[in-house]
């Protein structure tokens, strides 16, 4: 970067400003292009992580979900890429660690990241043309948003990639309660509509008004893009205004989100959502108190009120949170509860969930109840401390999961969109000082907070959200009673011209791109890759007996410490308890300490203190299976002491068998998995496919698929005190069987001399306060692989999730890597094709697991199911009988083996490292999976498929979709009512 000033004028761009980032390393650069007003921003620092984002400002004004349908269809070929869909050929050879494209209620962003220049660039030159120069192929219009297609038996049906996708979110309560907390505050601006459509509505779009939406918004003068990283400014800004911004010209739009005219008084709103037909719905229902609060121009207001949702609810302990639970009015609290800051004006949630509609006049006397209680009487020092310090953790850690440029992107756009600064919510250091200052000059600066927004605010909304029986059958009956409609208008000239329509698409859709078309996607070569794998040092030390692992790593002041505690030795009844065991261990009272103090104390002088099981084969000796419950703490290193003394005295003296406790985190967990089934249903369907057989994922679905699903449900049945007292013991027996210091390995990252300080503190607590183990065996129960090689699981769903698991390589063997390459095939092609673009599924993938010697092929929000089987099977037998190409199997080596320079964060490294260390995955190995990848031809690849069909013959699916669906399919796969599985409700 040259020495830049604000007016100075680069490649068509005005500097604008310059400021000084240091809590991101960095500064902040902001431009406007001259002739078009495109607005630009540079976060500027050494990440080699880059990430840009194309962000357009896109109001709507009605339920069509046409934004939605957009940004679905831009990405499908466009003036200087004109395939079918330039998105999946990118990602076919693409060492990327991030790419898509995201619709929000007043916004649609399409962000991108890759650590490979090169790379950067192409990917930002495909993403450039699709929103300024798309074809916008009315096939593409009707492949990605809705048509009327004929189906086998010759009826006439609604299909659609963004009308079955929102038929999934429609399916699920927790979905419809977050959309309704919002809507349900602004019946008066473009808020009250859904952007991602509603299935009753998405018929309703024509394509002129697709094609018009993107005339009205997708123009520079509209956009904002944001950038993030080290390539130097004047390279991306000479690249995007030399290939794309100069056809155009300034353009007088400026679409606003206007701001809801504030009541007087509250409002209360009915919803209904899905329920089975032979469910109850007593106790199901979720109640939402929602405030409309301050508007994005004050940081500082909206910092204050991110931190009073982390006064009221951000852990167990919290006042409002623990009032909630404790009252009994229902199960847990709702997860749509907290601060929602992706819109104009920030809106507050609090929910109650398992509940009953007749509960709603108490629900709202015990929150304003309590919120009136600490306006007047006071929040207490510990918590308001507490939650400033437990925020300023999460801005300070080094996060892992996502690149470190998207979470900023959201950050900036805050603000950005609606005409204020990029920096203005992006800083955060200054407005936090702020606040403390505010804080410490006025004790009750945040009690005047809560009655100003929350107390006294008279805008808000009461949502009941209700199960219904009749949901499903009636959002079938009014699409049934749309088409018999139609069908009473539609002359046999019309239905011809559907059936037209549908043979252009399917001609669309069957015609492979021209080899000169192809060509036009820019792509990475193996020399782009890197020259070698990424290497994580583990040091391994035994200190006092207890093994420990090291990793000397940056991590920004904050210690991570994992506790490994082998449960081998075990029943199958106790596996079943020990998710229990842990959210107990983490979240419960110690003697003389409530449980609300201990997670305050928690809250003060940690990051975080939670556990997660995991099972897996160990490759230094296949015969054994290595299960473990992890406990992960994380803290800033000047909080070592009191941190260790709160974890051990978790570990050791909690009330475990406390039954009032007991009943809250059993409740707790049944809602959560309740409410994760139909969200997250393609993960459900394939652990419990692989858990048919193989024996480390039926550890896997004991602890956290559909049986442990089923398991807690049982313990939430009836849950007498004589029940509790037993639960209790349980727990308490485990724990005293499993958390021993001759039981346990160590996992410590911190910087350099910090780790020499911290460990004698961590074995000295280990020797003091945890017990030798008792006498306890070390073979345990291992669970059966299940039986039945289809299973089909009744949820009450629009869509359905289709997943296939079989046999197949090892991770030490090379036709493992030839597996590995495969599934990237599979899934950026065939499958994308078949069952995504042809099929209506909203995704479609293949995986290799290696560790575990199994290929699995999965679906999400999938109208078909004995399409979506036929699919996996001729996906494989077209790859058995035709060679991939040099071409396709060069993409696939790029692909799979630049997965390797996705950076980690210290988190991610720590966990990983140990991981490798535990299971016996050691670096000669990987770099002997690299070499296999990058020696692979097409032949292997198709005798890999050839082994995967054979073994298919043996393969389990399992199918979670509504009962009607599950019927229609095994009228073509008799197998899927072999067993039928219905879940408890």
């Amino acid at each position: 970067m040259g020495q830049l000033k604000p007016g100075d004028q680069i490649h068509g761009f005005v500097l604008e400003s310059i400021t000084d980032l240091e809590e991101y390393r960095g500064k902040g650069y902001t431009f406007e292009h001259g002739r078009t007003g495109l607005q630009l921003f540079h976060l500027f620092n050494d990440d080699e992580d880059n990430l840009f984002s194309f962000a357009f400002k896109t109001p709507v004004s009605d339920d069509t979900g046409v934004a939605h349908i957009l940004e679905h269809s831009v990405l499908s070929g466009s003036r200087n890429y004109p395939v079918k869909d330039p998105f999946m050929a990118l990602i076919k050879g693409s060492m990327n660690t991030f790419i898509n494209a995201m619709t929000y209620p007043d916004k649609t962003i399409y962000p991108a990241s890759s650590p490979v220049e090169k790379d950067y660039f192409n990917i930002m030159g495909v993403y450039a043309d699709a929103v300024f120069f798309p074809l916008l192929k009315e096939e593409v219009f009707r492949q990605e948003g809705h048509r009327l297609e004929f189906d086998e038996e010759g009826k006439l049906k609604i299909t659609g990639i963004v009308y079955n996708e929102m038929k999934g979110v429609y399916s699920n309560h927790d979905s419809i309660a977050a959309e309704w907390s919002i809507r349900s505050l602004f019946p008066d601006t473009g808020y009250r509509n859904n952007s991602g459509g509603d299935p009753e509505s998405i018929p309703d779009l024509t394509y002129d008004q697709f094609v018009k939406f993107h005339d009205d918004y997708y123009h520079p003068s509209n956009c904002r893009v944001f950038l993030y990283g080290n390539i130097p400014t004047e390279k991306q800004l000479e690249f995007l205004n030399g290939n794309y911004l100069g056809a155009f010209k300034r353009k007088n739009i400026h679409p606003e989100i206007e701001k809801q005219p504030r009541w007087k008084e509250k409002r209360v709103y009915t919803i209904k959502s899905p329920l089975s037909p032979d469910e109850s719905a007593v106790g199901k229902s979720s109640i939402l108190i929602n405030w409309l609060t301050e508007e994005v121009s004050d940081p500082v207001n909206l910092l204050t009120l991110e931190v009073i949702s982390e006064i009221l609810l951000g852990n167990q302990g919290s006042p409002l949170y623990k009032a909630i639970v404790d009252s009994g009015l229902g199960s847990d609290v709702s997860p749509v509860s907290g601060l929602e800051t992706d819109i104009r004006e920030f809106v507050f949630s609090v929910g109650l969930r398992g509940t009953d509609p007749d509960k709603q006049e108490a629900f709202e006397d015990l929150v304003y109840g309590i919120l009136q209680k600490l306006s007047e009487q006071g929040i207490d020092k510990d918590t308001a401390e507490g939650a400033l310090k437990r925020i300023e953790f999460r801005n300070r850690e080094i996060r892992g999961g996502a690149p470190a440029g998207l979470r900023l992107m959201d950050k900036t756009l805050r603000g950005w969109l609606h005409g204020y600064p990029p920096e203005l919510t992006l800083e955060f250091t200054r407005w936090m000082e702020k606040i403390k200052k505010e804080f410490a000059a006025d004790p009750l600066f945040f009690e005047k907070y809560i009655r100003l927004h929350l107390v006294d605010n008279p805008h808000r909304s009461v949502v009941v959200v209700q199960p219904d029986k009749e949901y499903t059958r009636q959002i079938a009956g009014k699409e049934e009673e749309r088409i018999s409609l139609l069908l009473k208008k539609l002359t046999p000239a019309d239905l011809d011209v559907i059936r037209e329509q549908n043979r252009r698409l399917a001609e669309f859709q069957n015609t492979p791109d021209t080899p000169e078309a192809v060509a036009t996607i820019p792509l990475l070569s193996r020399s782009d890759l890197p020259d070698d794998i990424s290497i994580i040092k583990t040091e391994k030390r035994v200190q006092e007996d207890i093994p420990v692992f090291i990793h000397d790593l940056y991590t920004n002041g904050i210690v991570y410490i994992d506790f490994g505690f082998d449960t081998g030795g075990l029943s199958i009844e106790d596996h079943m308890y020990l998710p229990l065991l842990g959210k107990m261990i983490t979240s419960s009272a110690l003697p003389g300490i409530p449980y609300d103090r201990v997670a305050q104390l928690f809250t003060l002088h940690t990051g975080g203190f939670y556990s997660f099981l995991e099972s897996s084969s160990n490759l230094k000796d296949r015969n054994e299976i290595k299960n473990t419950i992890f406990f992960r703490l994380k803290f800033l290193r000047e909080e070592l002491q009191k941190a260790l003394e709160i974890s051990f005295g978790m570990f050791a003296d909690s009330l475990v068998d406390d039954a009032s406790r007991l009943k809250d985190i059993i409740l707790e967990m049944k809602g959560d998995f309740t409410a994760s089934i139909v969200p997250s249903g393609h993960s459900y369907a394939a652990l419990r496919a692989g858990s048919k057989l193989n024996t480390v994922l039926a550890f896997e679905e004991k602890w956290r698929g559909l049986e442990q699903f089923v398991f807690i449900s049982s313990l939430a049945e009836n849950l007498t005190d004589e029940k509790l007292k037993k639960i209790g013991e349980k727990i308490r027996s485990l724990r005293q069987r499993i958390l021993s210091k001759d039981n346990v390995a160590v996992n410590i990252s911190a910087s350099g001399d910090e780790i020499e300080r911290i460990l004698p503190e961590v074995i000295r607590a280990l020797k003091d306060k945890l017990p030798l183990r008792l006498d306890f065996p070390k073979d345990g129960e291992n669970p059966e692989p299940g039986t039945g090689l289809f299973e089909s699981v009744v949820i009450p769903a629009s869509v359905g999730f289709v997943s296939t698991s079989l046999n197949a390589s090892f991770l030490e063997n090379r036709n493992h890597a030839a597996e590995l390459l495969l599934s990237h095939i599979l899934k950026t092609e065939y499958l994308w094709e078949t069952v995504r673009m042809k099929g209506g599924a909203y995704g479609a993938s293949a995986s290799a697991n290696g560790m575990e010697g199994l290929f699995t092929f999965t679906s999400y929000r999938d109208p078909g199911i004995s399409g979506t089987l036929e699919s996996y099977r001729e996906g494989l037998s077209i790859l058995a009988k035709k060679t991939p190409d040099d071409d396709t199997v060069e993409k696939a080596v790029i692909a799979v083996v630049g997965r390797d320079v996705r950076p980690l964060s210290p988190g991610e490294k720590s966990i990983i490292g140990f991981r490798r260390t535990l299971y016996g995955i050691d670096d000669t190995l990987r770099r002997q999976k690299r070499g296999w990848l990058l020696d692979i031809r097409g032949e292997e690849l198709s005798r890999a498929a050839e082994r995967l069909l054979e073994a298919m013959k043996h393969s389990s699916t399992v199918v979670l979709a509504g009962g009607d669906s599950i019927h229609h399919a095994s009228l073509k796969v008799p197998e899927l009512a072999d067993t039928i599985t219905k879940l408890p409700g």
